[in-house]
């Protein structure tokens, strides 16, 4: 029984010490990843945030991250894949559901674009891009009357280019 304690004991700081290096090393990607960024040099960093996926595979701020970056990147499906992680790890992360509408919104899915941004908005209603890009997207598939609802509920919210797309559309 004494040997049991010594042998617990150095497990846990074995343990301890295995934890505080993958804290650095996620901090040490981040700080890269962000970097990088600023670079724009994206493969970088996706590659950056896909090695804290690894050390941390449920780490929803470096999936987001990655997708964000993949979604600059122009790489809608990546960026796609990476969002749903994100929703499934967090489905309260409004600007996911934001961000995945851009992201089919660029795949010229609207309807599901629609979906996330209504969404986004049950989650923030205050987000008044998500109203302004919602109503974009009523506009392409033909709803003018919902979308001109959408501008003009932008516009309270304060949102500058829903003025001129209210202008622009709604008479």
């Amino acid at each position: 029984m004494k040997l049991i304690k010594p042998v617990f004991l150095l497990a846990l700081l074995v343990l301890c010490l295995w934890a505080c290096s993958q804290k650095e090393k996620i901090s040490e990607y981040n700080k890269s990843a962000a970097e990088k960024i600023m670079k724009k040099d994206y493969k970088g960093a996706i590659e950056d945030l896909t090695k804290i996926i690894e050390l941390k595979p449920n780490d929803t701020a470096a999936y987001f991250g990655r997708a964000l970056t993949k979604l600059t990147a122009e790489d809608y499906k990546g960026a796609l894949e990476d969002y749903n992680k994100t929703i499934e790890l967090n489905p309260k992360e409004g600007w996911a559901y934001f961000d995945r509408g851009n992201t089919k919104a660029r795949l010229k899915d609207l309807k599901g674009a629609i979906e996330d941004y209504n969404k986004a908005l049950e989650i923030n209603f205050g987000n008044s891009q998500a109203m302004l890009n919602r109503g974009d997207c009523k506009l392409a598939i033909g709803d003018t009357t919902g979308a001109c609802a959408d501008y003009k509920s932008a516009v309270e919210l304060g949102n500058t280019q829903a003025a001129e797309a209210l202008k622009a559309t709604c008479k």
